[in-house]
């Protein structure tokens, strides 16, 4: 009976509430979406991010353009990131992942460089993690360990002296099967990051390589590449 289920349910999220790896994959109408949301889920636990497939970043647009959601076919995550770089040379960072919003199509209009969402139906979800660039078989590879908020606040605290932070805006998606972010990138206090910096004003596309360009991300007149 659906009452059994559900109790059943409530039991099992009971029993692994605090397991640092516990994800709860609501229903979805397409059992598809489903798949790519468990499998997402799975690559996180295993705490590797490039060990399924590579990705790269490219430059779309200006971050004072607006991202007019209800016009892209796809529902989307907003997440607002901490990242604290541990090293020069970049390769070892903690995360604060914060989602901020979920919204399907339509509803809401856009996000700009220095907008703010409000936080929309259940407490914020917040993620904290330790990103390392590794070699492994002759490649570079990413891997993700999630922190409890004790580890990462004594690992911060340990290397405030020469760590650097930023901020970023993440919109995230799933499309034609494979995961993407668009992200604009604010210094520690929300502001412009420098012009220095190879990010500063832009909009950021990171999707798997070889991946195809959402054409509605595109400048009019662009095809996918």
């Amino acid at each position: 009976p659906p009452e059994q289920a559900r109790h059943a349910d409530e039991m099992v999220q009971a029993i692994y509430a605090k397991h640092p790896h516990v994800r709860v994959v609501p229903n979805f109408a397409e059992f598809s979406d489903k798949i790519e949301t468990v499998v997402r889920c799975v690559t996180e636990a295993v705490q590797v991010d490039g060990l399924a497939e590579p990705r790269e970043r490219e430059v779309i647009q200006s971050a004072s353009e607006p991202l007019n959601f209800a016009s892209w076919p796809v529902e989307v995550d907003v997440y607002d990131i901490e990242v604290t770089y541990l090293d020069g040379k970049f390769t070892e960072s903690l995360r604060r992942r914060q989602l901020m919003t979920t919204a399907a199509r339509g509803d809401v209009d856009g996000v700009g460089a220095g907008d703010s969402l409000g936080l929309t139906g259940e407490p914020p979800a917040v993620i904290y993690e330790l990103r390392q660039d590794i070699q492994l078989n002759g490649r570079n590879v990413g891997t993700r360990k999630v922190l409890t908020y004790e580890a990462y606040k004594l690992l911060k605290q340990a290397r405030a002296a020469t760590s650097t932070e930023l901020r970023k805006r993440a919109v995230c998606f799933t499309w034609q099967g494979s995961y993407y972010e668009v992200s604009t990138y604010f210094d520690s206090c929300g502001g412009a990051v420098p012009a220095a910096c190879a990010f500063s004003g832009c909009r950021v596309l990171d999707r798997p390589r070889n991946a195809p360009a959402p054409p509605w991300l595109l400048p009019e007149g662009v095809g996918a590449v």
